[in-house]
Protein backbone atom coordinates (compact mmCIF):
# COMPACT_ATOMS: atom_id res chain seq x y z
CA UNK A 1 0.00 0.00 0.00
CA UNK A 2 1.52 3.48 -0.99
CA UNK A 3 1.73 5.76 1.65
CA UNK A 4 -0.30 8.99 2.00
CA UNK A 5 0.25 13.00 1.73
CA UNK A 6 -2.61 15.58 2.98
CA UNK A 7 -2.52 18.85 1.13
CA UNK A 8 -3.59 21.25 4.16
CA UNK A 9 -5.14 24.73 2.94
CA UNK A 10 -8.20 25.64 5.11
CA UNK A 11 -8.12 29.51 4.19
CA UNK A 12 -8.34 30.52 0.63
CA UNK A 13 -6.43 32.77 -1.28
CA UNK A 14 -5.82 32.47 -5.55
CA UNK A 15 -1.94 32.65 -5.16
CA UNK A 16 -2.56 29.38 -2.88
CA UNK A 17 -3.48 27.10 -5.83
CA UNK A 18 -0.47 27.41 -7.46
CA UNK A 19 1.44 25.98 -4.26
CA UNK A 20 -1.10 23.05 -3.96
CA UNK A 21 -1.16 22.28 -7.93
CA UNK A 22 3.02 21.50 -7.41
CA UNK A 23 2.62 19.63 -4.46
CA UNK A 24 -0.01 17.17 -5.82
CA UNK A 25 2.48 16.35 -8.58
CA UNK A 26 5.46 16.43 -7.00
CA UNK A 27 4.08 14.19 -3.98
CA UNK A 28 2.27 11.67 -6.77
CA UNK A 29 5.48 11.57 -8.71
CA UNK A 30 7.55 10.45 -5.32
CA UNK A 31 5.01 7.42 -4.91
CA UNK A 32 2.41 8.63 -2.74
CA UNK A 33 -0.88 8.83 -2.83
CA UNK A 34 -2.43 12.27 -2.45
CA UNK A 35 -5.46 13.51 -0.36
CA UNK A 36 -6.84 17.10 0.21
CA UNK A 37 -8.37 19.21 3.23
CA UNK A 38 -8.68 22.18 0.93
CA UNK A 39 -10.83 25.56 0.76
CA UNK A 40 -13.71 24.08 -1.19
CA UNK A 41 -13.06 26.73 -3.22
CA UNK A 42 -9.90 25.15 -4.34
CA UNK A 43 -11.84 22.55 -6.23
CA UNK A 44 -15.16 24.26 -6.74
CA UNK A 45 -14.86 27.88 -8.53
CA UNK A 46 -13.46 30.12 -10.17
CA UNK A 47 -11.52 28.43 -12.93
CA UNK A 48 -9.58 26.05 -10.26
CA UNK A 49 -10.17 22.57 -10.15
CA UNK A 50 -7.41 20.77 -7.52
CA UNK A 51 -9.03 17.29 -8.15
CA UNK A 52 -8.08 15.66 -5.35
CA UNK A 53 -9.98 13.45 -2.93
CA UNK A 54 -10.85 15.39 0.33
CA UNK A 55 -10.36 13.26 3.26
CA UNK A 56 -11.98 13.71 6.79
CA UNK A 57 -10.32 14.65 9.48
CA UNK A 58 -10.85 11.32 11.71
CA UNK A 59 -8.91 9.05 8.71
CA UNK A 60 -6.06 11.55 9.50
CA UNK A 61 -5.92 10.12 12.94
CA UNK A 62 -5.26 6.54 11.45
CA UNK A 63 -2.57 7.79 9.40
CA UNK A 64 1.10 6.32 10.08
CA UNK A 65 4.80 7.71 10.48
CA UNK A 66 5.23 6.96 6.67
CA UNK A 67 2.31 8.91 6.17
CA UNK A 68 2.79 13.31 5.48
CA UNK A 69 0.29 15.75 6.97
CA UNK A 70 1.79 18.90 4.63
CA UNK A 71 0.19 22.50 6.08
CA UNK A 72 0.66 24.88 3.30
CA UNK A 73 -0.65 27.43 5.11
CA UNK A 74 -1.22 29.05 8.76
CA UNK A 75 -5.26 28.85 10.14
CA UNK A 76 -6.82 28.39 13.62
CA UNK A 77 -8.18 25.20 12.41
CA UNK A 78 -5.14 23.80 10.92
CA UNK A 79 -3.30 24.96 14.18
CA UNK A 80 -6.07 22.81 16.47
CA UNK A 81 -5.49 19.59 13.93
CA UNK A 82 -1.71 19.89 14.71
CA UNK A 83 -2.69 19.80 17.87
CA UNK A 84 -4.94 16.78 18.00
CA UNK A 85 -2.69 14.65 15.28
CA UNK A 86 0.49 14.76 17.96
CA UNK A 87 -2.17 13.52 20.18
CA UNK A 88 -3.61 10.75 18.61
CA UNK A 89 -1.81 9.87 15.54
CA UNK A 90 1.98 9.07 14.19
CA UNK A 91 1.89 11.36 11.21
CA UNK A 92 4.21 13.32 10.12
CA UNK A 93 3.14 16.81 10.15
CA UNK A 94 5.21 19.37 7.47
CA UNK A 95 4.90 22.61 7.67
CA UNK A 96 5.85 25.68 5.20
CA UNK A 97 6.45 28.12 7.53
CA UNK A 98 5.95 31.11 5.44
CA UNK A 99 6.49 34.55 7.97
CA UNK A 100 8.80 33.73 10.83
CA UNK A 101 7.84 36.30 13.97
CA UNK A 102 8.36 40.08 13.44
CA UNK A 103 7.48 42.14 16.03
CA UNK A 104 4.39 44.68 16.20
CA UNK A 105 6.55 47.81 15.52
CA UNK A 106 7.90 46.87 12.45
CA UNK A 107 4.41 46.23 10.85
CA UNK A 108 3.61 49.90 12.61
CA UNK A 109 7.01 51.29 10.80
CA UNK A 110 5.91 49.35 7.52
CA UNK A 111 2.75 51.68 7.36
CA UNK A 112 0.26 49.40 8.78
CA UNK A 113 -2.30 50.42 11.28
CA UNK A 114 -2.46 49.55 14.53
CA UNK A 115 -5.45 47.25 14.31
CA UNK A 116 -3.54 45.61 10.84
CA UNK A 117 -0.75 45.06 12.87
CA UNK A 118 -2.64 43.44 15.52
CA UNK A 119 -3.94 41.21 12.88
CA UNK A 120 -0.88 40.48 12.01
CA UNK A 121 0.64 39.18 15.23
CA UNK A 122 -2.21 37.40 15.68
CA UNK A 123 -1.21 35.48 12.41
CA UNK A 124 2.49 35.29 13.10
CA UNK A 125 1.78 33.57 16.68
CA UNK A 126 -0.80 30.81 15.12
CA UNK A 127 1.54 30.21 12.41
CA UNK A 128 4.60 29.85 14.58
CA UNK A 129 2.54 27.69 17.28
CA UNK A 130 1.97 24.81 13.85
CA UNK A 131 5.49 25.19 13.39
CA UNK A 132 6.02 23.92 16.86
CA UNK A 133 3.92 21.33 16.56
CA UNK A 134 5.38 20.16 13.10
CA UNK A 135 7.97 16.97 12.96
CA UNK A 136 9.39 19.16 10.11
CA UNK A 137 9.35 22.41 9.15
CA UNK A 138 10.06 24.16 5.62
CA UNK A 139 11.50 27.81 5.62
CA UNK A 140 11.36 28.97 1.69
CA UNK A 141 14.12 31.31 1.74
CA UNK A 142 17.23 32.25 2.89
CA UNK A 143 16.19 35.18 4.83
CA UNK A 144 13.56 33.21 6.61
CA UNK A 145 15.43 30.01 7.50
CA UNK A 146 18.53 32.84 9.23
CA UNK A 147 15.52 34.49 11.41
CA UNK A 148 15.27 31.26 13.48
CA UNK A 149 16.31 32.07 16.82
CA UNK A 150 17.17 28.50 17.40
CA UNK A 151 17.22 26.19 14.22
CA UNK A 152 17.45 22.37 14.42
CA UNK A 153 17.18 19.44 12.18
CA UNK A 154 14.01 19.76 11.99
CA UNK A 155 14.29 23.10 9.71
CA UNK A 156 14.86 22.48 5.82
CA UNK A 157 15.26 25.25 3.52
CA UNK A 158 13.23 24.61 0.09
CA UNK A 159 12.15 27.06 -2.15
CA UNK A 160 8.28 27.23 -2.60
CA UNK A 161 7.43 25.05 -5.88
CA UNK A 162 5.38 25.70 -8.72
CA UNK A 163 3.91 24.00 -11.33
CA UNK A 164 4.85 25.46 -14.63
CA UNK A 165 2.19 27.14 -16.81
CA UNK A 166 3.62 27.34 -20.55
CA UNK A 167 4.93 30.75 -22.13
CA UNK A 168 4.65 30.62 -25.72
CA UNK A 169 7.34 33.37 -26.28
CA UNK A 170 9.27 35.86 -24.70
CA UNK A 171 8.31 38.61 -27.50
CA UNK A 172 4.98 39.02 -26.36
CA UNK A 173 3.09 42.18 -27.38
CA UNK A 174 4.19 43.35 -23.48
CA UNK A 175 2.53 46.79 -22.39
CA UNK A 176 2.37 47.57 -19.24
CA UNK A 177 4.72 48.56 -16.05
CA UNK A 178 2.41 46.97 -13.32
CA UNK A 179 1.33 45.94 -9.91
CA UNK A 180 -0.10 42.05 -9.27
CA UNK A 181 -1.07 41.14 -6.18
CA UNK A 182 -2.20 41.83 -3.03
CA UNK A 183 -2.17 45.85 -2.07
CA UNK A 184 -0.97 46.01 1.38
CA UNK A 185 1.17 49.01 3.24
CA UNK A 186 4.77 46.50 3.54
CA UNK A 187 4.59 45.96 -0.47
CA UNK A 188 5.01 50.12 -1.04
CA UNK A 189 1.75 50.20 -3.16
CA UNK A 190 1.70 54.18 -2.03
CA UNK A 191 5.21 54.35 -3.80
CA UNK A 192 4.02 52.71 -7.04
CA UNK A 193 0.89 55.29 -6.61
CA UNK A 194 3.46 58.38 -6.56
CA UNK A 195 5.47 57.26 -9.39
CA UNK A 196 2.51 56.88 -11.89
CA UNK A 197 1.77 60.29 -10.29
CA UNK A 198 4.86 62.23 -11.03
CA UNK A 199 5.16 60.59 -14.10
CA UNK A 200 2.30 62.23 -15.73
CA UNK A 201 3.50 65.41 -14.29
CA UNK A 202 6.91 65.98 -15.27
CA UNK A 203 6.79 63.30 -17.99
CA UNK A 204 3.61 64.65 -19.65
CA UNK A 205 3.63 61.22 -21.88
CA UNK A 206 1.77 58.15 -22.18
CA UNK A 207 4.81 56.06 -23.08
CA UNK A 208 5.01 54.17 -20.12
CA UNK A 209 1.22 52.13 -19.63
CA UNK A 210 0.38 51.13 -16.03
CA UNK A 211 -1.99 47.73 -14.81
CA UNK A 212 -3.10 47.73 -11.40
CA UNK A 213 -4.20 43.96 -10.87
CA UNK A 214 -5.27 42.37 -7.12
CA UNK A 215 -8.57 40.91 -5.15
CA UNK A 216 -7.92 43.66 -3.11
CA UNK A 217 -10.12 46.95 -3.74
CA UNK A 218 -8.13 50.25 -4.38
CA UNK A 219 -7.78 52.36 -1.32
CA UNK A 220 -9.68 54.76 -0.91
CA UNK A 221 -6.95 57.44 -0.19
CA UNK A 222 -5.36 56.19 -3.71
CA UNK A 223 -8.11 55.84 -5.50
CA UNK A 224 -9.21 59.17 -4.54
CA UNK A 225 -5.64 60.42 -5.65
CA UNK A 226 -5.82 59.16 -9.36
CA UNK A 227 -9.44 60.85 -9.47
CA UNK A 228 -8.31 64.08 -8.06
CA UNK A 229 -5.28 63.84 -10.91
CA UNK A 230 -7.60 62.34 -13.63
CA UNK A 231 -5.37 59.33 -13.42
CA UNK A 232 -8.06 56.91 -13.76
CA UNK A 233 -8.32 56.56 -17.42
CA UNK A 234 -4.55 56.34 -17.73
CA UNK A 235 -4.40 53.45 -15.71
CA UNK A 236 -5.95 50.23 -16.55
CA UNK A 237 -7.32 48.66 -13.18
CA UNK A 238 -9.01 44.95 -12.73
CA UNK A 239 -9.31 44.96 -8.99
CA UNK A 240 -11.72 44.06 -6.20
CA UNK A 241 -12.50 40.59 -7.47
CA UNK A 242 -10.62 37.33 -7.14
CA UNK A 243 -9.05 36.14 -10.67
CA UNK A 244 -7.96 32.79 -12.33
CA UNK A 245 -4.52 31.33 -13.05
CA UNK A 246 -5.68 31.96 -17.02
CA UNK A 247 -6.41 35.69 -15.74
CA UNK A 248 -3.28 36.33 -13.47
CA UNK A 249 -0.65 34.55 -16.35
CA UNK A 250 -2.69 36.89 -18.76
CA UNK A 251 -1.78 40.13 -16.51
CA UNK A 252 2.31 39.04 -16.56
CA UNK A 253 2.33 38.41 -20.02
CA UNK A 254 1.24 41.77 -21.11
CA UNK A 255 3.62 43.79 -18.88
CA UNK A 256 7.20 45.10 -19.16
CA UNK A 257 7.92 45.42 -15.86
CA UNK A 258 6.53 43.83 -12.19
CA UNK A 259 6.64 46.00 -9.35
CA UNK A 260 8.36 43.73 -6.53
CA UNK A 261 10.07 46.56 -4.39
CA UNK A 262 8.48 45.69 -1.28
CA UNK A 263 9.26 47.16 1.37
CA UNK A 264 9.43 43.58 3.85
CA UNK A 265 8.91 40.10 2.31
CA UNK A 266 10.52 36.84 3.26
CA UNK A 267 9.79 35.23 0.01
CA UNK A 268 7.39 36.65 -3.13
CA UNK A 269 5.02 34.54 -4.83
CA UNK A 270 4.66 37.57 -7.56
CA UNK A 271 8.31 37.46 -8.02
CA UNK A 272 8.29 33.19 -8.60
CA UNK A 273 4.99 33.98 -11.22
CA UNK A 274 6.49 36.94 -12.87
CA UNK A 275 9.42 35.16 -13.52
CA UNK A 276 7.32 32.19 -15.04
CA UNK A 277 5.66 34.37 -16.99
CA UNK A 278 9.18 35.81 -18.54
CA UNK A 279 8.79 39.72 -17.03
CA UNK A 280 11.16 40.97 -14.98
CA UNK A 281 10.80 42.62 -11.55
CA UNK A 282 11.54 45.69 -10.04
CA UNK A 283 13.03 45.08 -6.44
CA UNK A 284 13.87 47.10 -3.72
CA UNK A 285 17.33 47.26 -1.59
CA UNK A 286 14.79 45.78 1.34
CA UNK A 287 13.41 43.01 -0.43
CA UNK A 288 16.21 41.59 -2.47
CA UNK A 289 17.09 37.86 -1.92
CA UNK A 290 19.03 34.79 -3.12
CA UNK A 291 16.31 34.62 -6.41
CA UNK A 292 17.58 38.03 -7.64
CA UNK A 293 20.62 38.89 -9.36
CA UNK A 294 20.58 42.47 -10.40
CA UNK A 295 20.48 43.33 -14.87
CA UNK A 296 19.80 39.89 -15.06
CA UNK A 297 15.90 39.08 -13.63
CA UNK A 298 15.26 42.68 -13.21
CA UNK A 299 16.47 45.29 -11.74
CA UNK A 300 17.09 46.71 -7.60
CA UNK A 301 16.10 50.61 -6.45
CA UNK A 302 17.46 51.74 -3.22
CA UNK A 303 14.82 52.04 -0.82
CA UNK A 304 14.13 55.78 -0.87
CA UNK A 305 11.93 55.29 -3.79
CA UNK A 306 13.64 57.79 -5.73
CA UNK A 307 11.31 58.80 -9.19
CA UNK A 308 14.41 59.18 -11.39
CA UNK A 309 15.46 55.90 -10.21
CA UNK A 310 12.66 53.88 -10.87
CA UNK A 311 12.33 55.53 -14.17
CA UNK A 312 15.93 54.71 -15.54
CA UNK A 313 15.26 51.18 -14.21
CA UNK A 314 12.03 50.71 -16.18
CA UNK A 315 13.75 51.92 -19.12
CA UNK A 316 17.15 49.30 -18.59
CA UNK A 317 14.22 46.60 -18.72
CA UNK A 318 13.01 48.01 -21.47
CA UNK A 319 15.50 48.60 -23.74
CA UNK A 320 16.60 44.92 -22.70
CA UNK A 321 13.75 42.93 -22.37
CA UNK A 322 13.94 39.93 -24.69
CA UNK A 323 17.17 39.26 -23.30
CA UNK A 324 15.83 39.47 -19.62
CA UNK A 325 12.96 38.28 -20.16
CA UNK A 326 14.49 34.70 -20.99
CA UNK A 327 16.85 35.15 -17.88
CA UNK A 328 13.22 35.62 -16.35
CA UNK A 329 12.04 31.98 -17.35
CA UNK A 330 15.41 30.06 -16.75
CA UNK A 331 15.39 31.75 -12.79
CA UNK A 332 12.05 30.20 -12.81
CA UNK A 333 13.27 26.84 -13.65
CA UNK A 334 15.80 26.85 -11.54
CA UNK A 335 14.76 28.07 -7.92
CA UNK A 336 10.55 27.51 -8.36
CA UNK A 337 9.88 24.30 -10.55
CA UNK A 338 8.62 22.03 -8.48
CA UNK A 339 10.55 19.37 -10.23
CA UNK A 340 13.70 21.01 -9.45
CA UNK A 341 12.61 20.38 -5.49
CA UNK A 342 12.18 16.71 -5.50
CA UNK A 343 15.56 15.76 -4.46
CA UNK A 344 15.23 18.17 -2.05
CA UNK A 345 12.18 16.53 -0.42
CA UNK A 346 13.48 13.04 -0.69
CA UNK A 347 16.25 14.47 1.67
CA UNK A 348 13.48 15.87 4.36
CA UNK A 349 11.04 12.83 4.38
CA UNK A 350 14.12 10.65 4.58
CA UNK A 351 15.16 12.71 7.61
Amino acid sequence: MKSKTILVSHNFNPGHYSHLIASKKLFIELGFEVFSRVHDNFDRNLGFNLSLEPISFYKCLSLSKKDNYLIWFPSIKAFFEALLLNCFSKVNIIYVYHEPYVSISYSLNSGYSFSQALIIQIKLFVSFFISRLSSKVIMPSNKAFSSIYKPSSKFSKINLSYDKRIVESTSINRLYFSYIGTIAEDHAFKDYIEFIVKYYEVERSSKIKFLIASKNKIPKKYDDLLRAKSLKNNVDIRCGKILSDEEIDSCFRMSKVTWNAYKKSMQSGVLATSYMNGTPVLISSNNKSEFFSNKYNGIEISSCYSFNEILDAYNFIDNNLEDISLNCINSFDTFFYYKSHKKNYLQLLNQ
